[in-house]
């Protein structure tokens, strides 16, 4: 089985990447601004308007040292120039956002590739390949639920951390072409990963299904030396967090055929394995 083997995978390479573990924290810059990201200190020396101004709701005034600091070299950069960052500014923006995925990873966290929706406190993530539909479905939520009580938590990148034996989603700077993301943190719900549809329709899978469809969204060129990592979040998350496949129509019906399936569900550990 496919999440047996990313087990193995896990426990046969950890010993061996373990000298490569990334320091995490970091001196401060003179001009190195701080924020309060997924309740992380984050350490950031913006250069460009696009990543500061995007940052700005989680600025904070805080004498502590960070928790992380991200700050891009010269490789990181030309990285993204050389792949589809049509700037500088984007440049940055792009390889800071990396910086952080990986970062996180080393304090029971990762990224999701995602657009993320809050409705009646909970957190719904949908994930997709970029143009599948994933912010078209969750502003259907919007449509369906009304906006004066559903919003967006962040449109691309929201973050994912266990704390105290509890999965919450975060908003991030980071929300790929839009600016749609909010600064708070929200027990995680459920989790789809969306397919173009003639019919609105959900099924939730195991582990063994999830694995590959999260690898493809959460790993980001800067991870490889951390592959152990992103492999042991995912594994923790899938166990204990219910993941659907969503087909969906762009009808507003479509949020609420997933909210339906998605809001009382229970997670493959707590069913005991057995999906029905």
């Amino acid at each position: 089985m496919l999440f047996n083997a990313e087990r193995s995978i896990i426990g046969t390479v950890s010993d061996a990447l373990a000298q490569e573990r990334v320091k995490v924290s970091f001196g401060l810059g003179a001009d190195m601004q701080k924020y309060k990201i997924a309740d992380l200190i984050v350490g950031v020396d913006f250069q460009y308007e696009r990543g500061y101004k995007q940052a700005q709701p989680y600025r904070i005034d805080d004498d502590a040292e960070p928790d992380v600091c991200l700050k891009p070299n010269d490789f990181q950069i030309k990285y993204a120039l050389d792949h589809g960052c049509e700037s500088q500014e984007m440049a940055e923006y792009c390889a800071t956002r990396w910086l952080f995925d990986e970062k996180i990873l080393h304090v029971d966290g990762l990224v999701l590739h995602s657009s993320a929706v809050v409705y009646e406190n909970r957190a719904y993530l949908f994930s997709a390949d970029s143009g599948t539909g994933k912010s078209t479905h969750t502003r259907l939520w919007l449509k369906r639920f009304g906006e004066d009580r559903a919003f967006i938590l962040n449109d691309d990148a929201p973050a994912l951390r266990k704390i105290d034996g509890a999965w919450f989603a975060y908003g991030t700077p980071w929300s790929g072409t839009s600016s749609l993301n909010v600064n708070v943190r929200v027990p995680l719900q459920g989790i789809g990963f969306i397919e173009r549809s003639q019919t609105n329709w959900t099924k939730q899978i195991s582990p063994d299904e999830a694995m590959k469809l999260f690898m493809r969204q959460t790993t980001s060129p800067l991870q490889k030396k951390t592959l152990v990592k992103t492999l042991d979040r995912i594994v923790a998350l899938l166990e204990e967090i219910p993941v659907f496949l969503v087909g969906c129509t762009m009808d507003p019906d479509a949020a609420r055929v997933s909210y339906e399936a998605m809001r009382d569900a229970r997670s493959y550990k707590a069913l005991g394995g057995k999906l029905n």
